[in-house]
């Protein structure tokens, strides 16, 4: 069932008014919507045998209608819906915290999106693009189809999930069996090519929710490990318990001098490395050697280009 404006505003209504017994012959109501009374009374009816938590039943010769779980609503509306914006919309009038369930519903294979962080750029606004549009639907109707991004592009690629992760939204997609992220906003042109029938996409979708870092982290390839120092400055950031600012992060040890050792697993690079440019000068490479040689090149180039 796909969400229109009317039906949100129909929801949002139930949920000002709950416990309330509501009728089509609602005056406020049919203005409110825009509506007459029969669509008015097809719209409840269709959104009650949607929504468990929309209770029907007659009263005289009227069928009157009441919501009992509001909360539910959202999450219906999500697993529902491919209209994020709407969903969006309804949420920021009830509750603001429902990431985490959200993104228990997104491990189901059909559902379109993944939040590692919560967007708040105008998601209306997003979804208006075509570019957006084609890809929620090459999800919804397993469709392969060919991107061609800024300098990049894969041809004959299976997309599964939309993803936002740190500020952006992505789109995962399987090419030549290997999991590839991908910026939406850097995707020039979609072509639909067929339909697609993938028999294990489950363990895709595993991988995004349980080993996925940032938009760096490469599926398809092996772990490695990075032991790091974070200096006194900065200690109170890394102490076991605080919160990790990667899935793999492992507290070590604390030093003598408070510095804190840790570790974070990670597939190549750019997976790691832009997180430690962060916090220069606090943050320094153990091991592996070869990461840190791989650094120290950076930190060479980018004072040559400031000519210093």
């Amino acid at each position: 069932m796909v969400l229109l404006n009317r039906a949100i505003k129909l929801l949002l209504y139930l949920h000002e008014n709950k416990g309330r017994e509501i009728d089509s012959y609602d005056e406020y109501l049919q203005s409110y919507l825009d509506i007459g009374q029969r669509q008015l009374a097809r719209e409840l009816e269709v959104l009650s045998q949607n929504f468990n938590n929309i209770v029907s039943f007659k009263k005289g010769k009227k069928t009157v209608y009441k919501l009992i779980q509001p909360i539910d609503i959202i999450n219906e509306t999500f697993k529902n819906s491919f209209e994020l914006g709407f969903v969006f919309e309804m949420a920021k009038e009830i509750t603001p915290e429902l990431l985490n369930e959200w993104n228990k519903i997104s491990k189901e294979e059909n559902k379109p999106y993944i939040f590692y962080n919560m967007p708040y750029e105008d998601i209306k606004e997003l979804e208006k693009s075509k570019i957006f549009q084609d890809l929620l639907n090459a999800i919804k109707y397993q469709k392969v189809i060919d991107i061609i991004a800024d300098i990049e592009e894969f041809i004959q690629t299976k997309p599964i999930k939309i993803l936002f992760s740190e500020g952006n939204w992505y789109i995962a997609h399987i090419y030549k069996d290997e999991l590839k992220i991908t910026r939406i906003q850097f995707i020039k042109k979609i072509k639909f090519i067929s339909k697609y029938q993938i028999n294990n996409l489950q363990k895709y979708i595993n991988w995004l929710h349980n080993e996925y870092q940032n938009p760096f982290s490469l599926q398809a390839k092996p772990k490695k490990v990075a032991k790091l120092k974070a200096s006194p400055n900065i200690n109170r950031y890394f102490k076991k318990g605080m919160k990790k600012f990667f899935k793999s992060q492992k507290f070590i040890k604390q030093e003598n001098d408070g510095s804190i050792i840790f570790s974070i697993t990670y597939t190549q690079e750019l997976e790691i490395l832009p997180f430690v440019q962060k916090w220069l000068p606090d943050i320094a490479i153990l091991e592996p050697l070869e990461l840190k040689e791989a650094f120290k090149t950076k930190l060479k180039k980018a004072l040559e280009y400031l000519n210093v």
